[in-house]
């Protein structure tokens, strides 16, 4: 039967129906030359069957489905005998057949063309001496539209990607004495400004946020108090919608407290 636009109109019966089976074909290789070190690389393509299942074109046809290409390489280490681990790794994605609104009728959609993602990211994790934890990573990500049947938008970034993001985290526990079970620590994390529409017209600022925990450890429970946005800082951050960002004030300063058994 007949299927309504967003006016209300019915749209044109028809016979596109959805594709519930495709064939995501990925390799990969891996080549370990030292017993700590290890190089790989990953070639993948996959078909979103779901991603534009929603969508229609203003004469009612389902957009086509959104597919995407990743192109990875990259480099393992363990360090410390195995306690700290390390990973660095190049990458690039291509995305075929995105959807977005059309220019001519904002109420509807159309395959709006192909976008790019290519970047460098680093990983380093684990426990390097007894009680000492950590957790540090870096993404740099240039992610821009690479094709647009309009033409407006090509060559211009991705909304609500960041070049640049990092984190750190690091908690020390007390191994031995009265305080033996104690722990503490804190992060930052930082993100990059990012565009707010493909239409590069304005940008979101750049952000900190600095953590902090604090734990105790018994035989068979956990007590743990975090401290969010420690030092209560204002600033606002992006999520991803359609075509545009949704801004959203990060929350002040969060005092969570939680107490857990194990048994």
């Amino acid at each position: 039967g007949s299927t309504f636009s967003p006016m209300g109109l019915p749209f044109p019966d028809s016979d596109n129906d959805l594709d519930e089976q495709s064939l995501n074909p990925s390799v990969g290789l891996l080549v370990k030359p030292v017993s700590y070190l290890s190089f790989y690389g990953s070639y993948s393509e996959s078909t979103f069957s779901f991603q534009n299942i929603g969508l229609r074109t203003v004469t009612g046809e389902r957009l086509d489905e959104e597919s995407a290409r990743q192109y990875e390489l990259g480099v393992k280490a363990e360090l410390f005998d195995g306690r700290l681990f390390a990973t660095t790794a190049l990458f690039q994605i291509d995305k075929s057949d995105v959807a977005g609104s059309d220019p001519d009728n904002p109420f509807f959609s159309v395959n709006r063309g192909k976008e790019r993602s290519r970047g460098i990211e680093f990983d380093l994790a684990g426990e390097p001496l007894p009680g000492w934890r950590l957790t540090v990573n870096y993404a740099y990500i240039d992610a821009r539209i690479t094709d647009d049947p309009t033409g407006v938008t090509t060559g211009n970034r991705r909304f609500g990607v960041p070049e640049h993001s990092s984190g750190f985290f690091t908690t020390y526990e007390i191994q031995n004495g009265p305080l033996q079970g104690l722990g503490f620590g804190g992060g930052l994390f930082a993100s990059d400004s990012v565009e707010l529409d493909n239409f590069g017209t304005a940008e979101l600022p750049g952000w900190e946020q600095v953590d902090a925990v604090t734990f105790y450890r018994g035989k068979h429970w956990v007590a743990q108090l975090n401290v969010k946005n420690l030092l209560d800082e204002e600033f606002f951050y992006a999520s991803s919608a359609f075509e545009v960002s949704e801004v959203q004030r990060a929350p002040a300063r969060t005092i969570l407290g939680s107490l857990s058994f194990k048994f």
